[in-house]
């Protein structure tokens, strides 16, 4: 009895007392804390854990990169497109003493010093191999993925392993990537990656020389390109999203990155100056430029939600709408940010990253500054290869905790995620074809965009470097359809009709050039030159000596003034010409036998001899100018020598009719010397 009693007892409810307060449940904020050095334990246990990576981890980060190299294997054996030829074939970094020009501000067009030395360092390794240079960008952008992946376990992100696939496999990225141009962006982007993790160690171990490194590799990225001046943006986000808040310690160290982000983003404004974006993009008011902007934030974004008909150039379409509505994709986006810092201490936290850092780092390109790509179009996919990581990690961090929630099976959540990865693999794969070569690039561009009149020009050379002209023609003028104010797509049009003795026609075209632009030396040059062939050489003379005006180095310009001034009559001048050619040019063939010509004229025969000599020495197959020559030692009575070049003239040329006369008349000559 008295242990049921105790029992009792113990069942029992305490007795009320109605005079104290009603007890409240606490809020979340409001919860009682763990002791002081539990607590701190554990969230180091919870950072020890996010940061670390199992060996399986690196088995499936090895497998993306595997998985990477494969899906760009059609590139592997791309040539070089559009502005390759600029970067590498005629660039004048890899020439001798032209790597040191490229540290010097002015020294050649952007200043992107890292990239012209990874340039030069990869010439030097394999030449001219297109092979290397695909490899290297493919490799960059691997090491970029790996960054993503190591940055997101940094900042506690759930499926950090996933957005880098995603951003490693997305097919908006293969621009960047198969292109070897865009060298510039991948090395920017990897070393700006580099910095952040540098960044955000420094923030949790302390340590100034990991500050230091950070703004160091920050610096280089710049230097490779200005693609990520607004890092410091960024950088801040970080920060606000591991501690809810950004202090006064944050913004002193984000400080010296914005000083170095505003030094390179005049030396960018300044070197776009220099390419001539400022005559060749869009204008209006900021208004104006804020419209376009919201519209090419949204067409960035969607294209990375539906990446299908992705194109060299896009078509300009509604981001260049001029109506009222224009201005509605940007109140959007603004209305999207103000309703997230809303909702900042729940689910309007990712959306607020997302929105202030895919901004932060399209600012660049949404149309602000003036940037030379623009003026074929306002939008392109290179343009968001850094912004995209933003939209990824978020994607992937929303996806994986939906997925953990909903207490999915590991396997489930695994085949949800390759069911993502395969088709973005595929799309990665098929887009790569479109960088084989350079015909194919231009001709799916007009597939996708027919009224994409750089690409039409750009066939048309292509074309007619293979000797298609007719072809090259209708797509000559289909550029100057589309845009008449184009002075490239006339300027060969005239070239092709020069070539195929269409003279009249060519001349229209060259002088439409010169209408549009008249300090266009080359088109001066080529008008002289189909006004020669007419036989209104005074016309010529004058075209030539405008092209020297512009461009008084024009050396073809100089030497085919000598032609015109030698066909008028004007000898005196024209010999001028043919030397400062040879002063300029000392292994000028053509003008070493053009000059002999006219000093054998005026009968300076040892003089015409000397340059006919040179001409040979820098131009052996010479017929003409072992004719001439043998023509001029027969009359010095040097008869065997003149006939040995005669006969080199027959040798070289069999049909040459000319040589065969004197070769049988100073046969003649050396038998009636003999007798």
């Amino acid at each position: 009895m008295t242990r049921a009693m105790r029992q009792m007892g113990k069942n029992k409810s305490p007795p009320q007392n109605h005079n104290r307060k009603e007890m409240k449940p606490s809020r979340p904020s409001e919860t009682r804390e763990a002791p002081h050095g539990a607590n701190l334990a554990t969230a180091e246990n919870l950072a020890q854990a996010a940061e670390s990576s199992a060996p399986w981890d690196w088995l499936l980060a090895t497998a993306l990169v595997v998985t990477l190299f494969m899906v760009y294997q059609p590139a592997w054996r791309g040539g070089f497109i559009f502005d390759d030829d600029a970067h590498l074939l005629d660039n004048p970094v890899l020439k001798p003493g032209g790597l040191a020009k490229v540290w010097l501000p002015g020294g050649y067009l952007n200043y992107w010093p890292i990239t012209y030395t990874a340039y030069w360092l990869e010439h030097r390794l394999w030449g001219l191999n297109p092979l290397g240079f695909h490899l290297v960008n493919i490799a960059l952008h691997a090491i970029s993925a790996l960054l993503v992946w190591r940055i997101l376990l940094r900042l506690r992100v759930p499926g950090a392993m996933l957005a880098s696939a995603i951003f490693a496999l997305h097919p908006v990225n293969v621009e960047s990537v198969a292109w070897i141009a865009q060298l510039k962006g991948a090395l920017s982007l990897a070393l700006a990656l580099v910095s952040v993790l540098l960044f955000l160690a420094h923030e949790k171990h302390g340590g100034w020389s990991r500050l230091v490194a950070a703004l160091a590799a920050f610096v280089l990225s710049t230097l490779a390109k200005g693609m990520v001046i607004t890092l410091p943006v960024v950088l801040l986000a970080c920060a606000w999203w591991q501690r809810r808040r950004i202090g006064h310690r944050d913004v002193l160290r984000v400080v010296p990155f914005v000083v170095v982000g505003l030094i390179m983003t005049g030396m960018e404004v300044w070197s776009e100056g220099l390419l001539g974006a400022n005559g060749d993009v869009h204008s209006g008011g900021f208004l104006n430029r804020a419209a376009t902007a919201g519209c090419a934030v949204w067409f960035y974004f969607w294209k990375l939600i539906w990446p299908l008909n992705l194109c060299f150039v896009y078509p300009h379409g509604p981001i260049d709408d001029q109506g009222p509505l224009r201005y509605l994709p940007g109140a959007l986006l603004a209305a999207v940010l103000a309703f997230a810092w809303s909702r900042r201490v729940t689910y309007g936290r990712p959306i607020l990253v997302l929105i202030v850092c895919y901004v932060g780092l399209l600012l660049p390109v949404l149309g602000f500054a003036k940037i030379y790509f623009m003026r074929y179009s306002p939008v392109t996919d290179h343009w968001q290869y850094a912004a995209m990581i933003v939209p990824c990690a978020v994607f992937a961090g929303a996806a994986v905790t939906l997925i953990r929630r909903c207490g999915c099976p590991r396997w489930l959540g695994s085949v949800l995620c390759l069911g993502l990865l395969a088709p973005l693999a595929a799309l990665t794969w098929r887009q790569s074809h479109m960088y084989a070569d350079a015909e194919t690039l231009y001709q799916t561009t007009i597939d996708r965009n027919p009224d994409c009149w750089m690409a039409h020009n750009n066939l048309g050379l292509i074309l007619a470097g293979r000797g298609q002209f007719d072809e090259a023609i209708v797509h000559y003028r289909k550029a100057i359809e589309i845009k008449p104010d184009y002075t490239e797509p006339h300027y060969n049009l005239g070239n092709v009709l020069f070539a195929r003795g269409q003279l009249d026609e060519a001349i229209v075209d060259f002088k439409k050039v010169l209408e549009l632009e008249p300090e266009h030396a080359q088109a001066q040059n080529n008008l002289g030159l189909a006004l020669a062939g007419l036989e209104r050489v005074d016309e010529a003379i004058s075209h030539y000596r405008l092209a020297l005006k512009i461009k008084p180095d024009y050396l073809m310009a100089r030497f085919n003034l000598g032609l015109a001034l030698t066909a008028s009559g004007q000898l005196d001048d024209a010999v001028a010409q043919f030397l400062r050619v040879l002063e300029i040019q000392p292994d000028h063939a053509q003008a070493h036998y053009n000059l002999a010509n006219v000093l054998a004229g005026r009968g300076q025969f040892d003089d015409a001899i000397a340059h006919y000599r040179q001409a040979l020495e820098f131009k052996p197959n010479y017929a003409e100018a072992h004719n001439n020559l043998g023509v001029l030692l027969v009359h010095r009575g040097k008869f065997d020598e003149a006939i040995a070049h005669l006969q080199k003239a027959l040798e070289i040329k069999p049909d040459y009719a000319q040589a065969r006369n004197n070769l049988a008349d100073a046969q003649a000559a050396r038998e009636r010397n003999q007798n």
